[in-house]
């Protein structure tokens, strides 16, 4: 049942020989295309470092900080405090944080980016993973475009390196799927792992799992025997109700006592309304968002091939649970776009369905030259803005501010470094304290405007040790015979790179300021040495 090192290199070798002859199939450099796509995502990897939402940080590297003893457990985020989150993804980078600290590495930006690059892996594998498994079901066009999309689609990579729950959950689910595509006893027992994984990363999965559980309760399988498939069945589901009390020992652990998570999360989310609080949206607004977020044309031609996959495959498994899992989340009232991330993996599938009856419905020169190719310019268009670092500053959690403070306070070389500040506190995001980033050596201290910064700090704290962090667009005016040296400024990213090129006051940049709300947002922040005249 468990793999041997034997049947591990057996499958490498299936693997490498499937894949060659899916290079000499659809007449595609593979191995150059693979290592492009591997290119850019870690590029990507590396610049994109702030989360994509505050969950990804708060809910994850926050507890297993706290849970090593770095931190007090009193000031996570209210999940924690009421036991309804699952701790098995916690646990896990609690893991690498206790092995990394054990030979000497203390960074906490380097343990998140080893956590990053890990999850890339994963990602990369199941992508081609899935890509292999699929690609028998396709002919050659669809082929050509599952794996192109699979490895260049512009906004995945912003996704795959992200060690969150939406991407984990995804990842596992979808490698589950790829492996029930075909019998095997060893593939339902490794499909029940993963999908139990699915689950315990992310409750929501279940939206997904269900209907792959109806589907393939009732799939008559290669030999066309009824029965198979209900048997098939209580393996997945023993299997994954194995890794879900697992889970459950895991939970218990974490929290200290004996409880069910995923109960908790149902009661206190749904039963008692506390997703609702966050705010409620209507039943299109994924259907809206998925469009603008993809960026048209390129959004609406994605979504149309997305809606068209219904159509064209209905009695597809990645169709029904990508369908089922959509739905299931319009009609939650409390709707985020990431909760749709999961879906990232069965897009290239979908898509590739779609295009694949395209393009026997449509001559293939004017679908390619007037619809395949501009597509494709845009597509790369936005990889290249992708692998710019500005387009990845100015974000609601802010990494590279908070890097900032700890390269002040690595050069004070364990000397205290006080932090003025007229924030609640320099490491605050929203309710919240980002003490996975907190240096030791900083001391915040909160401005007295009636009060010289002097008069705040010991008279003997050189310049370099004092620093002032403020949301104000221009530099206060302290008191007493001081000069500020602006050392960081938060802004957005389109900013930055509009200056760059010479507009960065134009008309279009403004606009764009305030349809994302920048000249309000409480996330700027700007950080000055503080120097005495």
């Amino acid at each position: 049942m468990w793999p041997t090192m034997a049947s591990l290199t057996e499958i490498w070798s299936r693997l490498r020989a499937a894949l060659e002859r899916q290079a000499a199939d659809i007449a595609l450099p593979l191995p150059l295309l693979l290592g492009v796509s591997a290119a850019l995502h870690l590029v990507v990897a590396v610049l994109a470092v702030n989360p994509w939402h505050p969950d990804e940080h708060f809910q994850i590297l926050e507890p297993a900080w706290a849970r090593a003893g770095l931190a007090p457990m009193d000031q996570l985020p209210w999940e924690f405090q009421d036991r309804i989150r699952p701790t098995l993804q916690p646990t896990l980078a609690l893991i690498a944080l206790v092995s990394m600290r054990a030979v000497g590495l203390t960074s906490p930006f380097l343990w998140a980016l080893m956590l990053k690059l890990g999850t890339l892996a994963l990602s990369m594998a199941t992508v081609v993973w899935i890509a292999l498994a699929t690609s028998r079901s396709l002919d050659r066009p669809g082929r050509r475009a599952l794996w192109l999309t699979s490895l260049f689609l512009w906004f995945l990579p912003l996704f795959h390196q992200r060690f969150s729950s939406e991407n984990l959950a995804g990842l596992a689910f979808f490698a589950a799927l790829a492996l029930l595509g075909r019998e095997g006893s060893f593939r339902a027992t490794w499909a029940g792992v993963l999908l139990g994984l699915a689950f315990v990363f992310r409750f929501q999965m279940a939206f997904a799992i269900v209907p792959l559980l109806i589907w393939l309760a009732f799939h008559r399988g290669d030999r066309g025997d009824g029965a198979a498939g209900w048997k098939r069945t209580a393996q997945v589901v023993a299997t994954a109700g194995a890794i879900v009390l697992l889970s459950v020992a895991v939970d218990s652990w974490f929290y200290g006592e004996w409880l069910f998570t995923p109960w908790a999360y149902f009661q206190a989310n749904l039963l008692e309304g506390e997703a609702a609080s966050f705010g409620t949206s209507p039943w299109y607004f994924y259907a809206v968002q998925v469009v603008l977020w993809a960026a048209p044309p390129l959004g609406l031609a994605l979504a149309l091939l997305l809606v068209s996959a219904v159509f064209v495959r209905p009695g597809s498994p990645w169709v029904w649970c990508s369908l089922a899992f959509f739905v299931g989340h319009s009609l939650i009232g409390h709707k985020e776009l990431r909760f749709l991330f999961p879906l990232l993996y069965a897009v290239p599938v979908l898509v590739a369905y779609s295009a694949s009856a395209f393009d026997r419905i449509l001559s293939a020169g004017l679908w390619r030259r007037v619809i395949v190719w501009p597509l494709a310019a845009q597509n790369l268009l936005l990889l290249a803005v992708l692998v710019t670092p500005a387009i990845h500053r100015g974000k609601e959690f802010d990494w590279h501010y908070f890097r900032t403070l700890w390269e002040v306070s690595e050069r004070a070389e364990g000397a205290p470094v006080f932090v003025l500040h007229a924030l609640e506190d320099p490491y605050a995001v929203r309710d919240l304290r980002a003490n996975v980033y907190r240096h030791p050596s900083i001391v915040g201290i909160p401005l007295d405007p009636d009060r010289r910064p002097a008069e705040l700090v010991p008279p003997t704290t050189p310049p370099g040790r004092l620093l002032f962090v403020t949301r104000n667009d221009a530099p206060p005016d302290l008191p007493g015979s001081v000069a500020l040296e602006s050392i960081y400024e938060a802004e957005p990213g389109y900013v930055r790179m509009a200056r760059t090129l010479g507009f960065g006051t134009a008309r279009i940049v403004t606009w764009l300021e305030a349809v994302d709300r920048w000249t309000i947002s409480q996330w700027r922040r700007r950080v000055y040495e503080v120097r005495r005249e």
